[in-house]
C-alpha cells in the first residue's frame, strides 16, 4: 500500500496571505509598538528600571544581616547563631506557638544588635522609602517626557508634594514614614502624573508666569516666574490631602493590618492613606491571594512571550502596568521577613507566592521563554544546520538570560513553531513553581532581590535565603520546558527542510533536484566543516611545534625573538595611528629617536615616548611624519652609546 504523502507545512503563497502579511505589516505592528511606547507606562519602566539597583542593594545587605548576624530573629540559620551555639551561648525558648527560637546575651547580643543595625539600615532606608525614590525619579522622567523646564526642580517639587499626601497625623515618630515605602508606591504613581499634568497646564499659561525686569539675574528670574503655579498647585494638593483626611475622620475609616489590628486609626492620615486603605490595599491583597495571584502572574507571563513574538522588548511593554504590583507583592514579603522572621510571617500568611523575584527565579531562567532550554532541544534533536550553529554561540549568554541572540538568530520572533512554544513555556513554569511554593509549600517563598543575570538555579537560592529545594524546583522548571520544546524541535526540522526546498524550486528546479541539491550542500557543509578541522588542528600543530623549536633556543636568541616581536606590534600600532594624525601649531618641540637594546628606536617628543619602530626604513617613515606634523625640520638621533646627532629632514 502506498504511503500518503505527507503535507507541507509551508504552502504556497495565495492572495489572502498576501493580503494577512500586509495587514501585519501596516495595521497591527504599528498599533502594537505605539503601545509599546505609551508615556505613562514607558516612564513607569524607566523609572523602575533605574532604581532596581538600589531594591537589589537592599535585598542583599539584607540577606547578609540574616546569614551572618541572624536578623530579624534568624539565629538559628546565621553564622553568628551557629558559633554561639558551639561556643554553649544559646537559650532555646518556645516562640508562641511557633516553634522554637534561640536566644544569646553578653558579647554575642552586642555583636548580633550591631551587625543587625549596620545591615537593617540598609534596607530600611533602600526598600523602606521606595515610595519616595518613585515620586522623584518617576517625576523627573515624567516631566522630561512633557518638555516642561527644569526636570530635576519638578521632581523634587512633585516629592514635596507627595510628603504632603503620605503625612500621618500622629504623635508616635513610628508612624511618621508608614507610607514611604511598597505601601505608598501606586499613590505616587497616580499622584505624580495628576499633579505634574496640573502643574503642566499652569507653568504653559504665560498669564500665571510672573515676568521680572531684566537686570534681575536668571536663576532668580525662573524661580520667581513658577511661583503663582507652584503655590496653586501646593494649595491643591493640600486641599484634597484635607479632604481625604475628613472623609476618613468622619467616616470611621481605621487602616487595619491583616490580622485586623488597628495600625493608622481615622484621622491619622491623609489622601495616600485613602488611597492606600481603598484602593491600593485591596486590590494588592486580591492579586497576592493564591489563586488570583496566579491568573495575575500567568497573564504577565504570556503578554511578555506573546509581544516578544512580534520582535517587541515583551518586558518593556507590559512592566508599566505590571512591575509596581508584582514589585509591591515582592517588598511586603521582605518587610514581613524584616520584622517577624520567616518561620512566623509564614504561618501566618503574610507572604505572597506570586511577585516579581519569584517570576525572575522560575519562569524567565535563561530569559523569555525558557530559551536555554530550546538551545538545549536544538543541540540535540535540531537537523537545521544554522539554528545548531546560532545554537553554540546563544548558549553561554542564555546562562546569564541574555537571549537576544536566540530571538533574532534562529529566530523565534515571528517565527510559526518556536514562537508559540516559547510563548506558552513561561506561563507552564510559573504554574509548576507555583503549585509547589504555594499549594504543596515545600519551597521557600521569594523575598530577597537578586539580579536576573545570575545563572538558573542561583537566584532562586539566593532569593529564597539559600533554601537549596528552590535551586532544584528552578532546574526541574528548566528539565521540564526541555522536554516541552522537543516536539516544536522535531515540527521545526520538518518547516526548515519545506522551506529549503521552496527556496530552489523557486529558482526553477524541480522538486527532486531540490532534494538532490540540498543533500549535496549538507555534503559539501560537512566537508568545509572537516577541512576547517583539519586546518585548526594543523595551526595547532605547526604553533606547538614552533615553540618548543623556540625553546631549544639559547636564551639570548629568544629574548631577541621576543622583543623583534613586541616592536613589529609597536611599530604597526604607530603608524595606524599617524595614519589620521593631524597638523599642529608651529612650537619648539624636541623630537628625540633614541636606539635601543637588541635593536629598534624609541620615538618621544619632549621626552614622552609617542612611538617605537623596529627597522630604520620604519623608523624614517614614522619621524619624517611625526615632524611634519608638529611642523620640525629635524631631529635628534642617539645610539646606544649616548652620543646624539642633528638629522636634519630632507626637503
Amino acid at each position: 500500500m502506498k504511503k500518503p504523502k505527507t503535507p507541507e507545512i509551508n504552502p504556497e503563497p495565495t492572495n489572502a496571505n498576501v493580503e494577512k502579511k500586509s495587514w501585519f505589516n501596516d495595521k497591527l505592528m504599528p498599533a502594537m509598538t505605539k503601545f509599546a511606547s505609551q508615556t505613562h507606562l514607558t516612564c513607569i519602566r524607566d523609572a523602575f528600571g533605574i532604581l532596581t539597583p538600589i531594591i537589589i542593594g537592599g535585598s542583599i545587605s539584607f540577606l547578609l544581616g540574616i546569614l551572618i548576624f541572624g536578623a530579624g530573629g534568624n539565629l538559628q540559620t546565621s553564622l553568628l547563631g551557629l558559633l554561639a551555639k558551639a561556643a554553649g551561648a544559646v537559650t532555646v525558648v518556645g516562640d508562641s506557638g511557633h516553634g522554637t527560637s534561640w536566644q544569646i546575651s553578653g558579647g554575642w547580643l552586642i555583636a548580633n544588635q550591631i551587625g543587625e543595625k549596620i545591615f537593617q539600615t540598609i534596607f530600611d532606608f533602600s526598600m523602606g522609602t521606595f515610595a519616595l525614590m518613585i515620586a522623584v525619579m518617576l517625576g523627573y522622567l515624567y516631566a522630561k517626557k512633557r518638555d516642561l523646564k527644569s526636570p530635576m526642580f519638578v521632581a523634587v517639587f512633585n516629592l514635596v508634594t507627595f510628603l504632603i499626601t503620605a503625612a500621618t497625623f500622629r504623635a508616635e515618630q513610628a508612624r511618621f514614614n508608614f507610607f514611604y515605602d511598597s505601601k505608598g508606591m501606586l499613590a505616587a504613581i497616580i499622584q505624580t502624573f495628576l499633579v505634574i499634568e496640573f502643574y503642566r497646564i499652569l507653568a504653559n499659561n504665560k498669564k500665571m508666569l510672573i515676568k521680572m525686569p531684566k537686570q534681575v539675574p536668571p536663576m532668580v528670574a525662573t524661580g520667581f516666574s513658577l511661583l503663582i503655579p507652584v503655590a496653586l498647585t501646593l494649595i491643591l494638593v493640600s486641599s484634597i490631602n484635607t479632604a481625604a483626611w475628613a472623609i476618613g475622620e468622619y467616616g470611621n475609616y481605621d487602616i487595619t493590618s491583616s490580622s485586623g489590628a488597628v495600625v493608622l486609626a481615622r484621622g491619622e492620615y491623609g489622601f495616600v492613606g485613602l488611597f492606600y486603605k481603598t484602593l491600593s490595599a485591596p486590590f494588592t491583597a486580591l492579586i497576592s491571594g493564591n489563586e488570583v495571584g496566579l491568573g495575575f502572574g500567568l497573564s504577565y507571563q504570556f503578554l511578555i512571550g506573546f509581544f516578544w513574538f512580534f520582535g517587541l522588548n515583551g518586558s518593556s511593554v507590559v512592566n508599566g502596568a505590571y512591575y509596581p504590583f508584582l514589585l509591591q507583592m515582592f517588598m511586603q514579603n521582605a518587610d514581613a521577613v524584616s520584622q517577624y522572621s520567616y518561620a512566623v510571617a509564614d504561618a501566618q500568611n503574610m507572604l505572597s507566592v506570586i511577585n516579581i523575584q519569584f517570576i525572575e527565579s522560575y519562569s524567565q531562567t535563561t530569559g523569555w521563554g525558557h530559551t536555554g532550554a530550546l538551545l538545549i532541544a536544538i543541540g540535540i534533536f535540531g537537523k537545521a544546520r544554522e539554528q545548531r550553529e546560532v545554537a553554540k554561540i546563544a548558549a553561554v549568554p542564555a546562562c546569564f538570560s541574555i537571549n537576544e541572540p536566540v530571538t533574532f538568530g534562529i529566530p523565534i520572533m515571528l517565527h510559526p513553531v518556536y514562537g508559540v512554544g516559547a510563548m506558552f513555556a513561561m506561563p507552564i513554569t510559573l504554574f509548576i513553581a507555583w503549585l509547589v511554593v504555594g499549594p504543596i509549600g515545600i519551597v521557600r517563598k521569594s523575598y530577597i532581590m537578586v539580579p536576573w543575570t545570575l545563572p538558573p538555579g542561583i537566584g532562586a537560592l539566593l532569593s529564597t535565603g539559600f533554601d537549596w529545594r528552590a535551586m532544584i524546583l528552578s532546574w526541574f522548571c528548566l528539565a521540564v520546558i526541555f522536554v516541552w520544546y522537543i516536539p516544536f524541535v522535531l515540527i521545526a526540522n520538518k518547516y526548515q527542510a519545506n522551506l529549503n526546498i521552496k527556496s530552489y524550486m523557486d529558482t526553477g528546479m524541480s522538486r527532486d533536484a531540490a532534494l538532490a541539491q540540498i543533500a549535496q550542500d549538507e555534503v559539501d557543509y560537512q566537508e568545509q566543516k572537516r577541512l576547517a578541522k583539519e586546518a585548526k588542528i594543523a595551526a595547532k600543530k605547526a604553533k606547538l611545534a614552533e615553540k618548543q623549536e623556540f625553546l631549544k633556543l639559547p636564551k639570548a636568541e629568544q629574548e631577541q625573538i621576543l622583543h623583534n616581536k613586541k616592536m613589529l606590534k609597536m611599530e604597526a600600532k604607530a603608524l595606524e595611528k599617524l595614519a589620521s594624525i593631524k597638523t599642529s601649531k608651529a612650537t619648539s618641540k624636541t623630537i628625540l629617536v633614541e636606539t635601543i637594546p637588541y635593536g629598534g628606536y624609541k620615538i618621544r617628543i619632549d621626552g614622552k615616548t609617542v612611538a617605537s619602530a623596529l627597522s630604520d626604513e620604519k623608523m624614517r617613515e614614522i619621524v619624517g611624519k611625526i615632524c611634519q606634523a608638529n611642523q620640525q625640520t629635524s631631529y635628534t638621533l642617539k645610539n646606544i652609546n649616548g652620543e646624539t646627532t642633528i638629522v636634519e629632514l630632507d626637503s
